[in-house]
């Protein structure tokens, strides 16, 4: 911990990033079992990723139903208006 503090802000600034960016991968993990998925063929992989935090950031951003990542992407899947909502955002 003595190290943590003599590193000074610069590192709690670049320890809080890390934890936004892991906070993220592990959403994408979770919800979209994104380390399962294995595409090799051109940029696919790339447009695919895009497409997943596109999405992620549509599933946040809907609030009238309450759940987790996972939950609110099935319900959009099995309903039209969930879906119309997630998109409405």
């Amino acid at each position: 911990m003595a190290i943590c503090r003599a590193a000074g802000p610069r590192f709690s600034c670049c320890a809080a990033a890390l934890v936004v960016k892991n906070k993220l991968y592990w959403s994408l993990d979770v919800a979209f079992r994104e380390d399962v998925n294995k595409i090799h063929r051109g940029q696919a992989a790339e447009d695919l990723a895009r497409n997943r935090h596109i999405a992620l950031n549509y599933l946040k951003g809907e609030k009238k139903f309450k759940g987790g990542i996972r939950r609110k992407q099935k319900k959009a899947a099995l309903g039209d208006t969930c879906l119309a909502g997630v998109l409405a955002v």
